[in-house]
């Protein structure tokens, strides 16, 4: 019969970990994290996006604004990198006086356009409205 902590305990003995963890003291650990920390920017590929984005200036471009009432709604692509668009959407008042919050929400499992109160059809609209997902409009 199959046993998880049998098999990883028989697959983690077969070698011996580069990096394991076994610092005691402070110097220790800075030593453990001179020798590990470029190897895990290598093996991420941290290198190579620093090289491939070099001369690379972030930009952003606003495709489109809507007038809300109190409220505007562009819908914006901010290009994180050269071939990278990441689309957003700004929700602001249009009136705004002094300090004024910051809200970031992330759009999770649906299509970004919910959380900013637009939907394609009937069909999207009920889902936005009945899982109250339009909460860029409701704050």
């Amino acid at each position: 019969m199959y046993n998880a902590a049998d098999h990883f305990q028989a697959t983690y003995h077969a070698f011996s970990p580069e990096f394991r963890f076994q610092a005691k003291t402070l110097e220790d650990l800075q030593q453990w994290q001179a020798a590990f920390r470029p190897r895990l920017r290598t093996i991420l590929g941290l290198d190579n996006l620093e090289a491939d984005l070099t001369d690379h200036v972030p930009t952003a471009v606003c495709h489109q604004e809507d007038d809300l009432g109190d409220i505007v709604r562009e819908h914006w692509h901010l290009w994180t990198e050269p071939t990278v668009p990441l689309p957003f959407y700004l929700i602001r008042p249009k009136q705004i006086e002094g300090r004024a919050p910051l809200v970031l929400m992330p759009h999770g499992h649906n299509h970004p356009r919910l959380y900013a109160g637009l939907y394609e059809d009937e069909e999207e609209k009920q889902h936005m409205l009945g899982g109250e997902r339009d909460l860029a409009i409701q704050a």
